[in-house]
């Protein structure tokens, strides 16, 4: 959050700086020819009347761009209050789901999932009903079931966006906010450049070497010199056109394995992507399973992910 913030302040500066600065050069023309006709009207009194409209037009016409410096100023001095108040409910809340959170010491997992009596979900492994989900060091880990048995709900706790209502919750410190990195079902990504996004997400310097290199292993390779080279902007389907959905989850999941964290968490990454676009990302996990643990949520197994532990929810009628 405050790598985000840090990044729009800059941005918001910057674009409110140019809006205003595009104008000084206009607005100091006008005054000087508001104070000319002023100076002129008060040594030719007579003739006021006759420059009157004149001195109107200027008037009128330096009003407006007054008007834009004032709203830039404006959005700097005020806009800032808006985000200082929404960063401190975030802590707030972060902090309060913290306390929720048990803590544990384990050298062969990263966090146990305990299911509670009252919650209408059960849990299988092996078609075995089971009481918990335990994530392992690295590996892949498919958590499976059907649309509405709360699969993201499980995951949004068990990563802190929710409280723990539903589960049990038990951590190591290495499963921290730090060494994860979440992929949504619904990729968004900012109006910017492909930099600008991954400055957002990473807070180190990453070259252009290990991006091409990703891209290679991604095989959106084609995309290199539009994304690094000619730096277009991505996050518009008007600036940044003729993008099949696969493609647009292989920018983001880049993102992801430039970032190099321990734990990469997924949700439905395979929802809505062609054949070929899950096979890609499917041997990219399977080549990572042994250093990395990558948690995913989907409604089926796909064929070529090579899973090495797999749970089931279902609803518990």
């Amino acid at each position: 959050v405050q790598d985000y913030l840090s990044q729009m302040r800059v941005y918001a500066f910057a674009q409110s700086m140019l809006q205003i600065l595009g104008l000084i050069p206009r607005v100091i023309l006008e005054i000087l020819l508001v104070t000319f006709l002023c100076i002129y009207a008060v040594n030719n009194i007579d003739q006021v009347l006759d420059q009157f409209f004149l001195l109107g037009a200027s008037l009128f016409r330096l009003i407006p761009n007054l008007q834009v410096i004032s709203q830039n100023y404006a959005r700097l001095s005020f806009g800032s209050v808006v985000v200082k108040l929404t960063l401190s409910r975030l802590r707030i809340k972060t902090n309060d789901h913290k306390s929720l959170y048990e803590e544990i010491e384990s050298k062969n997992k990263l966090a146990e999932i305990i299911n509670k009596n009252s919650n209408k979900v059960k849990f299988e492994f092996e078609n075995k009903t089971i009481e918990k989900i335990s994530l392992p060091n690295h590996g892949n880990v498919l958590i499976r079931g059907e649309s509405g048995v709360g699969k993201t709900t499980l995951i949004d706790q068990l990563i802190g966006i929710n409280a723990p209502t539903n589960y049990l919750i038990k951590k190591t410190k290495s499963f921290s906010l730090e060494d994860i990195f979440f992929v949504p079902q619904v990729i968004s990504l900012s109006s910017g450049t492909y930099k600008e996004n991954l400055s957002l997400l990473i807070n180190h310097e990453i070259n252009e070497k290990s991006i091409k290199s990703i891209f290679e292993d991604l095989r959106i390779i084609h995309l290199y010199e539009r994304l690094i080279v000619n730096n277009e902007k991505i996050g518009s389907s008007i600036e940044f056109s003729g993008i099949s959905g696969g493609e647009l989850k292989r920018i983001f999941l880049s993102f992801c394995f430039l970032s190099k964290r321990k734990i990469i968490i997924l949700d439905e990454i395979f929802s809505g992507i062609d054949n070929q676009s899950s096979e890609i990302i499917c041997k990219i996990f399977n080549s990572l399973r042994n250093t990395k643990l990558i948690l995913i949520v989907a409604h089926e197994k796909f064929k070529s992910l090579e899973v090495d532990y797999e749970f089931t929810l279902r609803k518990d009628l």
